[in-house]
């Protein structure tokens, strides 16, 4: 009987001393995590120190970025726009009198036979369908009073507003003098004014940018000019970024 009781006090004490190990264990556990909580506090606190400028550095900062050559960066940032301004190929072709009869003649009845065409035009880029028919429409768009004087116009072979871009061949009289690729996109915007040396100019509205949310179109300006259709002005007609992407939109 004494040794049941002796060995049963023997084993209450190892479980004794095993629950006390257990518990100092976790005791320690608890001030290592404290400590590491610590410890990550102040590198965080570390991180957000911040420099402080004085005034002065801060306005030659300032200074030095206002002093920096703009041309290069404007360069830049205009390069497409300006590079499809500049661009527009001038054809300066003058058309016989037979030619340009016949011509006259194909605008009023709005098409024009495939060789007549070839033969003004030269290499021409229409919709195959009208090279098998022969005949291929004609659209006429006149920057005169009177759209029978045939002095200042544009003729689009085919229609303008087909797809998203058009080819228009600029006119001064009987002569060609240039062809612009036109990338409207939702149908050819093009308007015209007289300056104030009454030479005429002609605008158009051309997308070079656009996606989901983004797109950017510019006013095209063009003067006729000493039997030239000369650039004069490339403007923004409408930029946005709207969507995830941000919140701006100009007009």
């Amino acid at each position: 009987m004494q040794r049941l009781i002796y060995r049963t006090k023997k084993i209450a004490f190892y479980i004794l001393f095993l629950l006390f190990f257990i518990s100092c264990g976790n005791g320690g556990g608890q001030k290592n995590n404290v400590a590491t909580e610590t410890d990550s506090t102040k590198v965080t606190n570390e991180e957000k120190l911040q420099i402080q400028y004085t005034d002065q550095q801060l306005e030659n900062y300032l200074d030095s970025i206002g002093n920096l050559p703009t041309c290069q960066l404007a360069n830049k940032v205009s390069f497409v726009a300006d590079s499809i301004f500049k661009n527009q190929l001038q054809i300066d072709k003058l058309i016989s009198a037979s030619d340009f009869a016949k011509l006259k003649q194909a605008i009023k009845q709005e098409k024009i036979d495939r060789k007549t065409a070839i033969s003004i035009f030269g290499k021409i880029n229409v919709d195959s369908s009208y090279l098998e028919k022969g005949k291929i429409p004609v659209t006429l768009i006149s920057f005169d009073k009177n759209k029978n004087d045939f002095n200042e116009y544009a003729i689009c072979l085919g229609y303008p507003d087909m797809g998203w871009s058009c080819e228009l061949y600029f006119f001064k009289h009987n002569k060609i003098l240039a062809l612009h690729r036109i990338e409207h996109r939702y149908g050819l915007v093009i308007e015209h004014y007289k300056d104030n040396d009454g030479k005429t100019v002609i605008y158009y509205k051309e997308n070079f940018g656009t996606g989901t949310g983004i797109w950017q179109f510019n006013f095209y300006f063009y003067k006729y000019y000493d039997n030239k259709l000369i650039p004069i002005l490339n403007v923004l007609e409408n930029g946005n970024l709207d969507m995830h992407w941000g919140d701006r939109i100009f007009w």
